[in-house]
């Protein structure tokens, strides 16, 4: 009987046999590209920083508002870099907290901060691109590494990853920064995106092709910023100070990146649901405005796996034969696991994704809710 009834399983129609042929398809195709994507990130690891020459001088930019409490821990941070020559350039974008007081006198006493307060009165500007100007224009250095005024990097070594890269000749440098870990679903999957957008920029950066990078941990030379007139070519966008500047380079630039622990830096995540929506819809808003060549490599993996699941369900669902489709999602499932659990190690180092079957039916459905959303959105506030 048992024998029977698996025959009967794998007996199937021309129609069902089309459907699973081009399910088939799009499961073959979506593996392809996830092993091209992330096996290639997880062997960046095996690349190292090799100490060639001076480390350059160095300035850090960061543009803040309202974060003083943040700034409180991370300056002092900055000050204890083990780094022969930088500077810290501090513009404050408008806050109406406690920043401007305390970095007004912190500046006194600090020689190495530079401290400027930018008057919303008078910059009537959404995003940050006009504070970033001005700090970029206020730096005396060339080389020039961004960070968020949130973040916090891990060691006093943090500089010194980028000097080395520096060093190397490269004009644009990749870092990556991940979300403090908590406990709930909501947080496993901002880990999860995290990890998933980390891969896919520092893959295609690898094969000289730079679509993004994460304005809280990245760093480029004062002149490739001049190559292009800095943010000239977005700078009526509110968004996009980091992926679409480095579209703007992408094809002059001499690209690296940084994936040590030393090098990562960390923000604390949301906490609840509707901040992160709004939140997403901020980053994806530039994704609007992206050039067609990386919006069609950038929609492979999205597209494939819907048609896979699109394809494989009906075709289960024709006169019930389920067999061959529970087994296709089943060995998705457990190749997937494998390569995000093994490559996030890389990647996240403390943040390693994990419940990968639960979290990937949450970001499927949250991807479908999102992209829904952004299309019925017609602007985005800062």
């Amino acid at each position: 009987m048992l024998k029977g009834w698996f025959i009967a399983q794998l007996e199937l129609g021309s129609l069902e046999v089309c459907f699973y042929a081009f399910a088939l398809f799009f499961w073959v195709y979506h593996l392809i590209y996830i092993f091209d994507i992330y096996v290639r990130a997880y062997r960046l690891k095996k690349t190292k920083n090799e100490k060639t020459g001076v480390l350059p001088s160095i300035s850090i930019i960061i543009a803040a508002k309202n974060e003083f409490k943040n700034l409180q821990v991370l300056i002092p941070d900055l000050l204890k870099q083990n780094y022969p020559s930088y500077e810290i350039i501090l513009i404050n974008d408008g806050s109406y907290d406690k920043t401007d007081e305390w970095a007004s006198q912190f500046a006194l006493r600090e020689p190495k901060l530079k401290y400027t307060f930018m008057d919303p009165a008078f910059f009537k500007v959404d995003g940050k691109k006009m504070a970033l100007t001005l700090g970029i224009k206020k730096s005396k250095f060339d080389h020039l590494v961004f960070l968020d005024g949130d973040c916090s990097p891990p060691s006093n070594e943090y500089l010194q990853q980028y000097g080395q890269q520096f060093s190397q000749g490269k004009d644009l440098i990749l870092g990556v920064s991940p979300y403090i870990k908590r406990g709930g679903l909501l947080n496993r999957l901002i880990q999860f995106e995290t990890y998933l957008t980390a891969g896919s920029y520092l893959a295609l950066a690898s094969k000289g092709k730079p679509y993004m990078g994460l304005g809280r941990n990245m760093a480029y030379t004062k002149s490739l910023y001049e190559s292009v007139n800095g943010f000239e070519s977005h700078y009526d966008i509110p968004c996009g100070d980091d992926d679409l500047f480095v579209q703007s380079v992408s094809n002059k630039c001499n690209v690296g990146w940084v994936i040590s622990l030393e090098s990562m830096t960390y923000s604390e995540p949301k906490t609840s649901w509707k901040p992160y929506v709004r939140q997403k819809l901020r980053h994806l808003w530039a994704g609007k405005y992206y050039h067609s060549s990386f919006k069609r490599k950038l929609a492979r993996l999205p597209i494939s796996n819907l048609l896979f699941w699109g394809l494989v369900l009906i075709s289960m669902g024709l006169k019930m034969h389920w067999l061959l489709g529970a087994f296709l999602i089943l060995l998705k499932l457990i190749i997937k696991w494998v390569v995000f659990h093994v490559s996030s190690k890389s990647l996240m180092k403390g943040s390693r994704v994990s419940l990968y079957p639960l979290v990937s039916v949450v970001h499927l459905y949250f991807q479908l809710f999102i992209t829904i959303k952004l299309y019925f959105t017609k602007k985005i506030s800062w």
